[in-house]
């Protein structure tokens, strides 16, 4: 067995928001010792975190060999936490900015990295393991300690990256602002004549200039506006169009989401109103956002504004999911959701009408609970924008 202790090489935090790397080491180690405890109280000896964002999220890894050769951090209550991972990945492991102790268990090919594992686990213990986890290594380790119970981390730690942390949203907010600077830059060019892959496609460039990685450039004009999973494609935009906008990207591996509907020329009055009625349901869910409040209180807020306005028959769109990490993640502000709100939540609020023809208008942002209430993280303006 190979044991080697972690030494941590400090790197440098781009963001100016007081996150040295020292603050940054103290947000690592607060999350493992956060998410042990979280996991004894359920009921678990510990979690098994697998590559993905819960691995970056606990610990700012992400291995070279990927998910394929097996890497897992192991966290309990009362231990060390441990990293079991390819001997060849050690280079890479070095540069972890955790500080507390970590052990690491390295293995080499030609050995099973099953035993490495089981080493580090209670051998009748219950444990939480990533979504993401690949099947053959699950039957890896049943083979080795069929004793061992493996739940999913989803169903026993759902709220793991929920709560975001002041680095977390100052991440957040920066992407925020990099999709608003491209957002208002791309209202300048023209939209009557081009197809939407080619408005799209300039959409990317700007996204990509102002800082964001993994851009998202979604473009829906006229009947394609009212489908929320529409993909860029050859339609040529038409004056009198309306176009819906989805766009976002990452900085520090945040995200950004950020949904608007413009109009080539002067919007028609049926889009103008629906929109008019979209802002003021973003408006009224906004104002239920508080900590202590049901999740499920947002949707309900946005389809009670939307009935209330005499829509009671249209087909009305709602998308209410966190972002952090990734674009799609607790907590779900929906209907049935019954957890509550928290400071540090960050999720989007995303009203949508569908109507006649399969137009379509829709309205979205990112908002963080505050002690207070909530704050939009971006600073776009909710009216229809005029393009041409």
């Amino acid at each position: 067995m190979t044991q080697t202790p972690y030494r941590p090489r400090r790197g440098r935090f781009s963001l100016s928001d007081g996150h040295g790397p020292t603050e940054l080491a103290k947000d690592f180690d607060g999350r493992l010792e956060r998410v042990a405890a979280d996991a004894a109280r359920a009921g678990f000896q510990g979690i098994l975190v697998t590559v993905g964002p819960d691995l970056r999220y606990l610990c700012g890894y992400s291995p070279p060999s990927g998910a394929d050769r097996l890497t897992v951090l192991v966290v309990s209550a009362g231990q060390p936490p441990t990293l079991v991972l390819p001997r060849r990945d050690l280079p890479a492991a070095a540069a972890m900015p955790v500080v507390e102790p970590l052990v690491i268990e390295s293995w080499d090919d030609g050995e099973s990295p099953y035993q490495r594992l089981i080493d580090a686990l209670d051998p009748v213990g219950v444990y939480a393991a990533s979504d993401s986890m690949w099947a053959r290594h699950v039957v890896g380790i049943e083979r080795i300690a069929p004793a061992v119970v493996i739940h999913p981390l989803t169903e026993a730690l759902p709220m793991l990256r929920a709560l975001k942390d002041e680095g977390e949203v100052a991440r957040l907010a920066a992407a925020a602002a990099a999709t608003d600077a491209a957002y208002t830059r791309i209202l300048r060019i023209q939209f009557a004549g081009r197809t939407e892959r080619e408005v799209a496609a300039e959409l990317s460039e700007y996204l990509t200039a102002y800082g964001l990685s993994e851009v998202v450039a979604g473009v829906a004009s006229g009947p394609n506006g009212a489908d929320p999973e529409h993909e860029p494609a050859s339609r040529p935009i038409q004056f009198g169009d309306t176009v819906v906008l989805r766009l976002g990207g990452a900085v520090e591996e945040y995200r950004s989401e950020l949904v608007r509907t413009v109009s080539v020329g002067p919007p028609g009055i049926a889009v103008a109103r629906a929109h008019d009625v979209l802002q003021l349901a973003a408006r009224a869910a906004f104002d239920v956002v508080r900590p202590g409040a049901p999740s499920q209180e947002v949707e309900r807020a946005v389809r009670r504004t939307v009935v209330d306005a005499g829509y009671a028959e249209a087909d009305v769109r709602y998308a209410g999911h966190g972002i952090g990490l990734t674009a799609d993640e607790p907590p779900w502000t929906v209907e049935g959701e019954m957890r509550p709100l928290n400071v540090g939540m960050c999720f989007s609020v995303e009203p949508g009408i569908q109507l006649a023809h399969g137009l379509g208008a829709r309205l979205g942002d990112v908002v963080a609970v505050t002690r207070t209430g909530a704050r939009r993280l971006g600073r776009t303006e909710h009216e229809v924008a005029v393009v041409y």
